[in-house]
């Protein structure tokens, strides 16, 4: 008997098998919660461990998840909850931590939070993995990350994320199918996600076809997991609707803004990255028949951050905080045929045409010989011309638009 305690046997409690080496079938209770057998635990050799890195497999399906080892009795509990719906399932103990180990960060993990932030922080555990980091935490669904945060192909969507990502729950908005695939993109790629599993949410007018938007969303993102029913507001002017993305991960919220935050002041000044930034949240305005401005507006909550963006990583665009919400980009000729020649709003295709007509049409434009800007107005510019009336013509063929309305939009880029 003495043997079975200090194995962590207790049979008015706790029923499991040990199958082999590290893993155990578990008894399910019907609080949803199973003991770790304690042979197992110790085999660690870990003088406190309070947090547990497991592999369930069930019906030729494994997952990775993040468990808190609760103390009960002699033995350690675990809970079930999330894989109540797991039949028979197996459960092999990969590595036993500390919660103050589980919360350590090293040079390649600083980016990511100690814990959550408000309303009630919780602290987010990190384990090593032969498939990338796994991040999670006590009741939070883990996140797997597979590369590494910062390169050029990232840094436009990160732009785009702090322009219109979800700052106190996980979630992207945009009108426009190609800032959507680029976030998307990113989260594929960087992270353990489907774009065919995220939720989503489409907010229209009242006018809207719930079938058409579906279809039309679908076809363009990949998008398949629409919520049951719209999301009317009669302030949305765009015809084909607004996506909302719900990652369902407050985790993965913290990482993505631990990622931006952490970002070198040369990241940040990239073009990528305000590429992204300027269409999610950009738009050029002709302040003068001579000069063209960029306004950024942004939440007064995030001001500090944003005037770390006008002082370092945009001061060579002579960026300014104005009203309290809003950075402008005072930029000269020169800068802003860089950003037009970089394609600063790639993602906003209105915007991205706006800011071309605006740049062609300045007095200094017309008058200036320059190779370049005249390879733009003749090879480029047609381009993004018909790129939009083509995404205009797919709107009037999903049944999105009017015939009258496409020929008013027709009427206005080409005249």
């Amino acid at each position: 008997m003495n043997e079975l305690w200090r194995r962590g046997l207790n049979f008015s409690r706790t029923k499991y098998k040990i199958v082999s080496g590290n893993t155990f079938a578990p008894h399910v209770r019907a609080d949803f919660k199973a003991s770790v057998p304690r042979a197992i635990i110790e085999s660690f050799g870990h003088g406190k461990p309070e947090v547990a890195l497991v592999e369930i497999s069930s019906q030729d399906k494994k997952i990775l998840r993040i468990k808190n080892l609760h103390k009960n009795g002699y033995s350690r509990i675990i809970s079930f909850k999330g894989e109540k719906e797991l039949k028979n399932p197996l459960v092999r103990l990969l590595d036993v931590k500390s919660k103050e180990d589980a919360r350590s960060r090293n040079d390649a993990t600083s980016f990511i939070p100690e814990c959550t932030s408000t309303p009630r922080p919780t602290p987010i555990y990190v384990f090593n993995t032969a498939s990338g980091i796994l991040v999670g935490g006590h009741y939070k669904k883990e996140v797997l990350i597979k590369n590494p945060p910062y390169d050029a192909t990232n840094l436009a969507a990160l732009g785009l994320y702090l322009a219109e990502g979800g700052k106190t729950v996980a979630s992207f908005t945009n009108t426009w199918p190609q800032a959507i695939n680029e976030v998307l993109s990113y989260l594929e790629s960087f992270f353990d996600l489907d774009r065919e599993d995220i939720f989503a949410t489409i907010c229209c007018n009242t006018r809207a076809n719930k079938k058409a938007l579906e279809e039309f969303w679908a076809a363009e993102t990949g998008i398949c997991n629409f919520s049951k029913s719209l999301h009317i507001n009669k302030n949305v002017k765009s015809h084909h609707g607004i996506l909302e993305l719900h990652f369902c991960s407050q985790v993965l919220k913290e990482i993505i803004l631990g990622i931006i935050r952490n970002m070198s002041d040369e990241n940040l000044a990239s073009l990528p990255f305000l590429r992204g930034f300027l269409s999610g949240d950009g738009s050029p305005t002709l302040q003068t028949k001579y000069s063209i401005t960029h306004h950024i507006v942004f939440n007064r909550a995030e001001r500090s951050f944003n005037e770390k963006l006008a002082k370092s990583a945009f001061a060579s665009y002579n960026a300014k905080i104005v009203s309290g919400s809003r950075i402008v980009l005072y930029t000269s000729w020169n800068m802003n045929k860089g950003l037009l020649l970089n394609d600063a709003y790639r993602f906003n295709p209105p915007n991205r045409l706006k800011f071309a007509k605006h740049f062609l049409s300045l007095p200094k434009t017309s008058v200036v010989r320059d190779r370049e800007v005249s390879n733009y107005k003749r090879k480029f510019f047609p381009k993004i011309v018909n790129e939009f009336l083509s995404f205009q013509k797919l709107l009037l063929d999903s049944e999105l638009v009017s015939e009258n309305e496409f020929r008013r939009v027709s009427d206005e880029i080409l005249h």
